[in-house]
Protein backbone atom coordinates (compact mmCIF):
# COMPACT_ATOMS: atom_id res chain seq x y z
CA UNK A 1 0.00 0.00 0.00
CA UNK A 2 2.66 2.67 1.07
CA UNK A 3 4.14 2.36 -2.45
CA UNK A 4 1.20 3.23 -3.94
CA UNK A 5 0.70 6.28 -1.90
CA UNK A 6 4.00 6.94 -2.79
CA UNK A 7 3.64 6.37 -7.05
CA UNK A 8 0.44 8.80 -6.29
CA UNK A 9 2.26 11.18 -5.07
CA UNK A 10 4.85 11.65 -7.37
CA UNK A 11 2.06 11.31 -10.44
CA UNK A 12 0.55 14.82 -10.78
CA UNK A 13 -1.32 15.25 -14.04
CA UNK A 14 -3.56 12.22 -13.50
CA UNK A 15 -6.88 12.97 -14.97
CA UNK A 16 -8.61 9.35 -15.36
CA UNK A 17 -8.07 6.87 -12.99
CA UNK A 18 -9.65 3.51 -12.57
CA UNK A 19 -8.78 0.95 -9.89
CA UNK A 20 -9.98 -2.67 -9.67
CA UNK A 21 -10.57 -3.10 -5.84
CA UNK A 22 -9.27 -6.32 -4.28
CA UNK A 23 -9.24 -7.07 -0.52
CA UNK A 24 -8.46 -4.09 1.01
CA UNK A 25 -7.08 -1.79 -1.73
CA UNK A 26 -7.41 1.01 -2.63
CA UNK A 27 -7.50 2.27 1.16
CA UNK A 28 -8.33 5.98 2.47
CA UNK A 29 -4.69 6.31 2.39
CA UNK A 30 -4.11 5.70 -1.40
CA UNK A 31 -7.24 7.97 -2.26
CA UNK A 32 -5.83 10.76 -0.20
CA UNK A 33 -2.58 10.47 -2.17
CA UNK A 34 -4.34 10.20 -5.86
CA UNK A 35 -6.44 13.44 -5.31
CA UNK A 36 -3.89 15.60 -2.94
CA UNK A 37 -1.79 15.22 -5.85
CA UNK A 38 -4.13 15.29 -8.81
CA UNK A 39 -5.99 17.98 -9.12
CA UNK A 40 -7.43 17.78 -12.36
CA UNK A 41 -8.87 14.19 -11.81
CA UNK A 42 -12.37 14.13 -13.36
CA UNK A 43 -12.55 10.17 -14.19
CA UNK A 44 -12.34 7.83 -10.89
CA UNK A 45 -13.90 4.53 -11.02
CA UNK A 46 -12.88 2.25 -7.99
CA UNK A 47 -15.96 -0.22 -8.49
CA UNK A 48 -15.95 -3.62 -6.66
CA UNK A 49 -17.04 -6.40 -8.37
CA UNK A 50 -19.81 -8.63 -6.01
CA UNK A 51 -17.74 -11.70 -5.83
CA UNK A 52 -14.85 -9.19 -3.97
CA UNK A 53 -17.22 -7.88 -1.58
CA UNK A 54 -16.56 -10.78 0.29
CA UNK A 55 -13.07 -10.74 0.87
CA UNK A 56 -13.74 -6.78 1.26
CA UNK A 57 -15.97 -7.40 4.37
CA UNK A 58 -13.56 -9.59 5.94
CA UNK A 59 -10.36 -7.02 5.38
CA UNK A 60 -10.59 -4.60 8.80
CA UNK A 61 -8.69 -1.50 6.36
CA UNK A 62 -12.13 -0.42 4.40
CA UNK A 63 -12.20 1.86 2.06
CA UNK A 64 -14.37 4.64 4.17
CA UNK A 65 -16.87 7.29 4.01
CA UNK A 66 -14.47 9.99 4.73
CA UNK A 67 -12.79 9.26 1.12
CA UNK A 68 -15.46 9.50 -0.77
CA UNK A 69 -16.55 12.90 1.13
CA UNK A 70 -12.57 13.80 -0.05
CA UNK A 71 -13.68 13.39 -3.40
CA UNK A 72 -16.69 15.38 -3.02
CA UNK A 73 -13.74 18.01 -1.35
CA UNK A 74 -11.04 17.52 -3.74
CA UNK A 75 -12.83 16.63 -7.45
CA UNK A 76 -15.60 19.53 -8.45
CA UNK A 77 -14.89 18.26 -11.69
CA UNK A 78 -15.33 15.20 -11.54
CA UNK A 79 -17.73 13.99 -14.92
CA UNK A 80 -17.52 10.12 -13.74
CA UNK A 81 -17.67 8.04 -10.59
CA UNK A 82 -17.76 4.64 -10.36
CA UNK A 83 -17.78 3.69 -6.61
CA UNK A 84 -20.66 0.68 -7.43
CA UNK A 85 -20.64 -2.50 -4.66
CA UNK A 86 -18.81 -0.43 -1.89
CA UNK A 87 -21.08 -0.65 0.95
CA UNK A 88 -19.00 1.18 3.45
CA UNK A 89 -19.89 4.65 1.67
CA UNK A 90 -22.92 6.00 3.61
CA UNK A 91 -26.06 7.87 2.19
CA UNK A 92 -24.40 10.88 3.26
CA UNK A 93 -21.41 10.64 2.02
CA UNK A 94 -23.02 9.58 -1.50
CA UNK A 95 -25.43 13.06 -1.18
CA UNK A 96 -22.07 14.80 -0.29
CA UNK A 97 -20.78 13.91 -3.45
CA UNK A 98 -23.73 14.44 -5.66
CA UNK A 99 -24.15 17.98 -4.19
CA UNK A 100 -20.80 19.08 -4.73
CA UNK A 101 -20.03 17.31 -8.10
CA UNK A 102 -22.74 18.81 -9.91
CA UNK A 103 -20.37 18.13 -13.35
CA UNK A 104 -21.68 14.09 -13.29
CA UNK A 105 -22.04 12.41 -16.70
CA UNK A 106 -21.63 8.86 -15.53
CA UNK A 107 -22.09 7.68 -11.90
CA UNK A 108 -22.34 4.07 -11.34
CA UNK A 109 -24.02 3.50 -7.83
CA UNK A 110 -24.62 0.02 -7.83
CA UNK A 111 -25.34 -1.56 -4.42
CA UNK A 112 -24.78 1.14 -2.33
CA UNK A 113 -26.79 3.16 0.07
CA UNK A 114 -27.65 5.91 -2.59
CA UNK A 115 -30.98 7.12 -1.45
CA UNK A 116 -33.82 8.81 -1.96
CA UNK A 117 -32.08 11.82 -1.04
CA UNK A 118 -28.75 11.34 -2.99
CA UNK A 119 -31.38 10.91 -5.83
CA UNK A 120 -33.32 14.19 -6.02
CA UNK A 121 -29.65 16.02 -5.22
CA UNK A 122 -28.35 14.31 -9.06
CA UNK A 123 -31.89 15.73 -10.25
CA UNK A 124 -31.38 19.44 -8.83
CA UNK A 125 -27.24 19.41 -9.57
CA UNK A 126 -26.28 16.83 -11.97
CA UNK A 127 -28.35 18.00 -14.96
CA UNK A 128 -25.47 16.53 -17.34
CA UNK A 129 -26.07 13.24 -16.36
CA UNK A 130 -26.31 10.74 -18.86
CA UNK A 131 -25.63 7.00 -16.93
CA UNK A 132 -26.80 6.44 -13.87
CA UNK A 133 -26.54 2.66 -12.22
CA UNK A 134 -28.54 2.21 -9.07
CA UNK A 135 -29.62 -1.60 -9.26
CA UNK A 136 -29.41 -3.31 -5.72
CA UNK A 137 -30.45 0.35 -4.07
CA UNK A 138 -32.94 -0.83 -1.86
CA UNK A 139 -33.16 3.03 -0.91
CA UNK A 140 -34.14 4.67 -3.26
CA UNK A 141 -38.54 3.89 -3.54
CA UNK A 142 -40.04 4.01 -6.75
CA UNK A 143 -41.88 7.19 -5.90
CA UNK A 144 -38.46 8.96 -5.84
CA UNK A 145 -37.40 7.31 -9.06
CA UNK A 146 -40.66 8.64 -10.98
CA UNK A 147 -40.03 11.94 -9.92
CA UNK A 148 -36.68 11.81 -10.74
CA UNK A 149 -37.16 10.14 -14.55
CA UNK A 150 -38.60 13.61 -15.19
CA UNK A 151 -38.21 15.18 -18.77
CA UNK A 152 -37.29 18.52 -17.27
CA UNK A 153 -34.58 17.07 -15.03
CA UNK A 154 -33.55 14.21 -16.93
CA UNK A 155 -33.39 15.53 -20.45
CA UNK A 156 -29.63 14.27 -20.99
CA UNK A 157 -30.45 10.43 -19.60
CA UNK A 158 -29.32 8.05 -21.98
CA UNK A 159 -29.08 4.77 -19.60
CA UNK A 160 -30.75 3.69 -16.51
CA UNK A 161 -29.98 0.41 -14.67
CA UNK A 162 -32.25 -0.25 -12.28
CA UNK A 163 -33.43 -3.72 -9.97
CA UNK A 164 -36.28 -5.27 -10.74
CA UNK A 165 -36.95 -7.01 -7.75
CA UNK A 166 -37.64 -3.09 -6.05
CA UNK A 167 -40.52 -1.64 -8.33
CA UNK A 168 -43.64 -2.54 -9.73
CA UNK A 169 -44.04 -4.29 -12.83
CA UNK A 170 -45.51 -1.44 -14.45
CA UNK A 171 -42.20 1.10 -13.43
CA UNK A 172 -40.72 0.87 -17.03
CA UNK A 173 -43.75 1.35 -19.28
CA UNK A 174 -44.04 5.03 -16.55
CA UNK A 175 -40.45 5.56 -17.52
CA UNK A 176 -40.53 5.14 -20.74
CA UNK A 177 -43.39 7.37 -21.17
CA UNK A 178 -41.24 10.03 -18.80
CA UNK A 179 -37.92 9.55 -20.98
CA UNK A 180 -38.83 8.21 -24.42
CA UNK A 181 -35.01 8.56 -25.10
CA UNK A 182 -33.50 6.61 -22.04
CA UNK A 183 -32.68 3.30 -22.11
CA UNK A 184 -34.10 1.16 -19.05
CA UNK A 185 -32.65 -1.23 -17.78
CA UNK A 186 -34.05 -3.57 -14.97
CA UNK A 187 -31.69 -5.69 -13.41
CA UNK A 188 -32.43 -8.84 -11.45
CA UNK A 189 -30.29 -8.15 -8.90
CA UNK A 190 -29.30 -10.70 -6.45
CA UNK A 191 -27.50 -9.27 -3.07
CA UNK A 192 -25.16 -11.38 -1.24
CA UNK A 193 -26.12 -12.14 2.15
CA UNK A 194 -22.75 -12.61 3.98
Amino acid sequence: MAKIVDLFSKLKKLEKVEIQRRDNFPSDEVVKSLLNNNPNLHHLDITSSKLSILSTYRDIDLLSSSSLILIADKCPQLTHIGIGNLRSFTDTSITKLVTKCPKLRHANFEGTDFSNSALAMMSRNCTDLEYLNIVGCELVTEEALERFAHPATAANLKELFISKCYYSSQLPNRLKQNLPHTKAVIDDYEDIIL
